[in-house]
């Protein structure tokens, strides 16, 4: 394949991820603070459960898309973990943002502000970027399970830009919200698992 197809494919895949985290009818009817919070129970075990991968700490600088390394997407969805846990916390307390998260013709969604935090992180221990994200998961817990049904269903305008532009902000509720993070998390950690399933197949 291409660096041109799999760009395309990988613009595909985010554009079908935001258009299912936009949608406002959910398969198994209206979330709840117990079902959301199931919800990053699973992905959070799913980041247990490959910290302790004996492979990780050896292969996390090689790449695992055509962007960028292992080490750096961990960082870049720790990045989106406390971001996303940040929003709903705001969103609750009845705030409001005043910046935008534009991706405009992107591959990967929104490019300037994801490279940016995941230089911010680049100094951080891969351990330590781990604990962040797992941390802000277990925290996106207890804020959810800390909210009533009525407040996840309310609808607040969020920072993310789909059109690139800060005027034409996403609109939708915090429950989306936390689908999109578990949508996003369970999307890369497949990406992950078959990356670290060709390493163990090219070793054995």
């Amino acid at each position: 394949m291409s660096e041109k197809q799999v760009q395309a494919a990988l613009r595909k895949e985010w554009e079908e991820l935001m258009a299912r985290s936009r949608s406002t009818a959910f398969v198994t009817g209206p979330p709840t603070p117990i079902s959301l919070f199931a919800e990053l129970e699973e992905v959070g075990q799913g980041w247990e459960k490959l910290r302790e991968s004996e492979l990780l700490p050896r292969v996390a600088g090689r790449s695992v898309n055509s962007g960028w390394t292992l080490r750096e997407l961990l960082a870049h969805l720790a990045s989106w973990a406390k971001e996303f846990r940040l929003e709903i916390e705001t969103s609750l307390a009845g705030g409001s943002f005043d910046y935008a998260i534009p991706y405009a013709f992107s591959v990967m969604g929104p490019n300037a502000w994801n490279q940016k935090e995941v230089e911010s992180r680049r100094p951080t221990a891969l351990a330590e970027i781990f604990a962040e994200l797992e941390s802000e998961t277990r925290r996106l817990q207890d804020v959810v399970v800390g909210a009533s049904k009525e407040e996840l269903l309310r609808s607040h305008l969020y920072p993310l830009a789909p059109s690139g532009s800060a005027e034409e902000r996403w609109q939708g509720t915090p429950a989306q919200i936390v689908l999109a993070k578990c949508m996003h998390d369970r999307y890369h950690l497949g990406q992950i698992e078959r990356f670290l399933g060709s390493v163990r197949s090219d070793e054995s």
